[in-house]
């Protein structure tokens, strides 16, 4: 642009214009230009320099991505002092850590403000439901409330409790005391819990007729009506821990092993449905298609169980997420993360 200016003045100028160029003295005798002046040659080699290119600044490196973002996924519970372990039939329930241990409900589709069904119980990771009543285990402890709420006042169902798990169905409560597996009605232990299995350790648990439950790096079977020793369903699962049973797909996890096991409720032969995952841990499935947690990486994840498993990412970020939950219409899990009860609906 510059240049061009120039060339516009000094054509002026040879016409008889007159005008002075800028830098110059413009005397009336019409003598030379001032020698400050640029010659044109000076001017194209300026115009030159003022083009080049500016070095360009030396890019920082790229923002990480943020977390995967899943729109279908929104928070049904904010604000939870580590949340934890979780039980779904038409509320939702969930413990958590922080508060010196507390127990929460909600409905599934309505929740703005969730209840407090009980307060110190300390380091519950585990819920089950039987659709009237909830428990847990803490301090060695089966717990109960009803589902509708106890007047934060729990009642101790059995005591000599020497695992977090739990599991109910067929009108039983299961869990394991210092004598092994054992069952109590849901209303209540009576003259004491039925024991179903002497002796053994236990991680994990879920029944339907038969009690499916994980302990020294396998999963193991039993009827619930009892059996003088249990059945091996599948060994070698490093640090078999959450075990899910729908009445078509038997699935549960092996968080050491980083893999997920899977056999057909009617015909278990049992195969791994998928590797290198990491840290799974909990594990549900409806359908065809199995949702699962992993603690390692903090991410949900889901597949169908018919085919080659090829897993779908439904969030990322989700803290060390452990316990999930499933009915008719969402899958759930606790986020800690946020403190939040996340809910995606597919």
């Amino acid at each position: 642009m510059r240049r061009s200016w120039w060339l516009a003045c000094a054509a002026l100028v040879a016409c008889g214009g007159g005008l002075p160029l800028l830098g110059t003295d413009a005397g009336s005798d019409g003598a030379s230009p001032d020698a400050s002046v640029d010659s044109p040659a000076d001017v194209t080699a300026n115009d030159a320099a003022a083009d080049a290119p500016v070095d360009a600044p030396v890019d920082a490196p790229p923002d990480a991505p943020p977390p995967y973002v899943n729109p279908k996924v929104h928070a049904l519970a904010t604000g939870q002092d580590k949340p934890l372990a979780l039980a779904i039939d038409s509320n939702v329930y969930w413990s958590t850590l922080g508060n010196g241990g507390q127990i929460f409900s909600c409905p599934a589709f309505s929740c703005t403000t969730p209840s407090l069904l009980a307060s110190n119980q300390p380091n519950v990771t585990q819920l089950a439901t039987s659709g009237q009543r909830l428990f847990w285990v803490t301090n060695g402890n089966l717990m109960a409330c009803d589902t509708g709420g106890c007047g934060q006042n729990p009642i101790v169902m059995a005591t000599n409790v020497v695992s977090s798990a739990v599991a109910t169905n067929q009108g039983q409560v299961v869990f394991a005391n210092t004598s092994g597996l054992a069952a109590c009605p849901v209303a209540g232990c009576g003259s004491g819990p039925t024991t179903l299995v002497a002796g053994g350790t236990y991680n994990g648990m879920d029944n339907l007729t038969l009690v499916y439950f994980t302990g020294g790096d396998a999963l193991w079977s039993c009827p619930l009506s009892g059996c003088a020793s249990p059945t091996l369903v599948a060994g070698q699962q490093l640090g078999a821990q959450t075990v899910w049973n729908d009445g078509e797909h038997i699935l549960w996890t092996n968080p050491t092993g980083g893999s997920i096991g899977y056999c057909a409720s009617s015909d278990c032969k049992p195969a791994p449905l998928i590797a290198q995952q990491a840290m799974p841990w909990g594990i549900k499935s409806f359908g065809n298609l199995a949702y699962w947690s992993n603690a390692g990486d903090g991410t949900i994840q889901m597949c169908d169980v018919t085919t080659v498993c090829t897993p779908t990412l439904i969030a990322a970020g989700q803290g060390s997420p452990k316990a999930i939950g499933v009915d008719m219409v969402a899958i759930y899990w606790a986020n800690d993360a946020k403190g939040e009860i996340e809910q995606f609906i597919p």
